[in-house]
């Protein structure tokens, strides 16, 4: 027997799309392929053709467009992403040294001798070849200074000091001497000279040494330059010509320094009424020398790094798949990214406490406290050959690093794996924070560095965590599927009638989907169990690795409990659990969802009636 319905042809229709619904996590926006309106009634059951749903994306199920914390990346994967709140930088300094004189100096006179000749014999006066060489220390002074905490050792140090030295020549050596054949001034060893100005012609040798040839003595040598280096560790070893030392109880910088002096005249040139009063022919110096000012250094160096605070990350709008109560965000591989600049050639580390917050109160999940302690991550240094302004070092905190690729691992300088670090955002928090920091320079490291100088070490951070879950996670996705009442408040079901719908279920998602069900009255209000009852089977099985399909036969059973009740049926209010695991089954992890390539498909469709359909036409 046949019949055909013409003026309700949609009427059981509106009621297959939300059954369907539950199964493929869609909702009524989605049409199913032409129906045919004719029904053949056979046994009591009255039964629709077979069917199919296209494709449905999880793009189109987990909306997130008015969401913040969770975005698509290049490749649409969900990603929970959130960048912590600005910070200011730390600004390392360590004072300028000042080494300061410490009493007068003291100005000497310097006598010429006649030297021996060749294997030690005599020479006599006035003989070709024969010289008198004057030699000796023509200044002496003591400069003093505290070395400042921040400053482990010290090697070599930059220095802003002037000095004027004139040298002069006594009236026996001007009047009876034509010219000197060399004079060479000798400042100690640990000083670099640097901006000479010299009356006379001159050379500068190993960066102390003042020398100069065919000197003439009427005019005197007037010297004008810097002290542009200090180095402590000849200043140590080689006292010679003074000593640079450092307490190392105290502190006490102490410059003990001079100027020496060797000339030499050949007596060819010295007046033969001269010859007899070499002895009084002498060298004396006036020496000003200002103090110094270290002004950058190279050595071992710990300047305080105040930066106790790397931000807070408000988490804002969540999308409704991770708000209920029943969510559980057990991230496969959850990662923080820190990302420090240093403009110091001083390395560092880091230490901090991450936690999480949700209305005010320090997330606890499963007794746990959601705070991660963090240490030992490295900061770089920035060499001072380096044309860039500063060294980037970037750290990843994470879960599991072998889930990252080779090239995403070899992004990172430092990689710190925390076990529980998915604890932070298990419970989606509203707030977290990153702070207790403590920001360490290696002082066992060799560096140079600047002093008086305002470096600059400045944090940014991100939280990134893609949604591929590990064995405890579990979403929930709700929505409802109405206005169905104007297509069933002319039909009701006879006594023990039900609506019963069978469908494979392709499932490319790498979730286990169990689906739940209530009916829902016109107003949105539960219709309520004692009238109607909506009925699931089993779980849907998750797609292993997120590109091979799961396939899980389902059935769905509408059953009306009182007379009328189909009258009042508006639609459904459908729940969707997508869980990691499932009993008996081995959990799908570390898979990320994916809004494109994940889907769900529902085909070979059959809905039918079984008893009595009682139409008012």
């Amino acid at each position: 027997m046949r019949i055909t319905i013409h003026k309700k042809r949609t009427a059981l229709i509106p009621l297959m799309v939300g059954v369907l619904a539950l199964a493929g996590c869609t909702n009524d926006d989605y049409d199913f392929n032409e129906v045919d309106s004719t029904l053949g009634i056979g046994s009591g059951e009255l039964t629709l053709p077979v069917s199919s749903t296209d494709f449905i994306l999880l793009d189109d199920v987990l909306d997130i467009d008015d969401t913040e914390c969770v975005i698509l990346d290049e490749n649409k994967n969900y990603v929970f992403h959130r960048d912590g709140g600005d910070v200011e930088p730390a600004r390392p300094n360590i004072d300028r040294i000042e080494i300061s004189k410490n009493g007068e100096h003291d100005n000497r006179v310097v006598p010429f001798q006649l030297v021996s000749g060749a294997k030690g014999h005599g020479v006599r006066r006035g003989a070709a070849g024969s010289v008198a060489v004057a030699e000796g220390t023509l200044n002496l002074f003591t400069y003093e200074g505290d070395k400042p905490e921040e400053v482990m050792a010290l090697y070599e140090a930059t220095s802003e000091s002037s000095f004027k030295l004139d040298v002069f020549f006594s009236d026996e050596l001007k009047n009876n001497v034509a010219k000197l054949k060399t004079l060479t001034l000798s400042f100690s060893r640990y000083m670099v000279l640097s901006n000479l100005t010299v009356s006379q012609p001159h050379s500068l040798v190993n960066g102390y040494e003042i020398r100069l040839e065919n000197v003439n003595p009427k005019a005197g040598v007037h010297i004008a330059g810097n002290v542009r280096q200090l180095d402590f560790r000849k200043g140590q070893s080689d006292p010679s010509l003074g000593t640079l030392t450092i307490d190392e109880a105290s502190g006490k910088i102490t410059l003990d320094g001079q100027v020496n002096v060797r000339a030499e005249i050949d007596m060819a040139d010295v007046a033969m009424s001269g010859q007899g009063a070499l002895s009084s022919m002498t060298v004396r110096s006036e020496l000003a020398l200002d103090r110094f000012i270290v002004t950058g250094a190279t050595g071992r160096f710990e300047p305080k790094i105040d930066l106790d605070d790397l931000g807070d990350t408000e988490v804002g709008d969540v999308p409704s798949f991770l708000k209920d109560g029943n969510v559980v965000i057990d991230l496969f591989n959850p990662q923080i990214v820190l990302e420090l600049s240093n403009d110091m050639d001083v390395e560092g580390d880091v230490s901090g406490t991450i936690t999480a917050y949700k209305d005010g109160n320090v997330i606890v999940n499963d007794g746990r406290n959601a705070v991660i302690n963090v240490s030992g991550i490295h900061i770089n240094r920035h060499p001072q050959t380096s044309a860039e302004a500063s060294t980037v070092t970037r750290v990843c905190i994470c879960r599991n690093a072998n889930a990252m690729t080779a090239a995403e691992r070899a992004s990172f300088d430092v990689i710190k794996e925390v076990a529980n670090l998915s604890d932070l955002i298990r419970t989606i928090p509203d707030r977290v924070t990153f702070n207790n920091v403590l920001v360490k320079a290696d002082a066992t490291k060799d560096g140079s560095f600047k002093m008086g100088y305002d470096y600059t070490v400045g944090p940014k951070y991100s939280i990134n965590a893609p949604l591929s879950f590990a064995k405890d996670a579990r979403i929930v996705y709700t929505d409802s599927i109405d206005d169905w009442n104007g297509d069933l408040e002319d039909f009701d079901l006879a006594d023990g009638a039900y609506v019963q719908l069978t469908a494979n279920i392709e499932n490319r998602v790498p979730l286990f989907l169990t689906v739940k069900a209530e009916a829902l009255a016109v107003g949105g209000e539960l219709l309520g169990d004692d009238k109607v009852s909506v009925e699931v089977d089993r779980t849907i099985i998750a797609s292993s690795d997120g590109t091979e399909s799961g396939n899980t036969p389902i059935v769905i059973t509408i059953r009306p409990k009182k007379k009328g009740a189909i009258k009042e049926l508006d639609g459904l209010a459908v729940t969707f659990e997508g869980d990691a695991s499932m009993p008996g089954a081995t959990p799908v992890t570390g898979v990320v969802l994916n809004a494109e390539k994940h889907y769900i498909k529902a085909t070979d469709i059959r809905v039918k009636v079984v008893g009595t359909v009682m139409a008012e036409l």
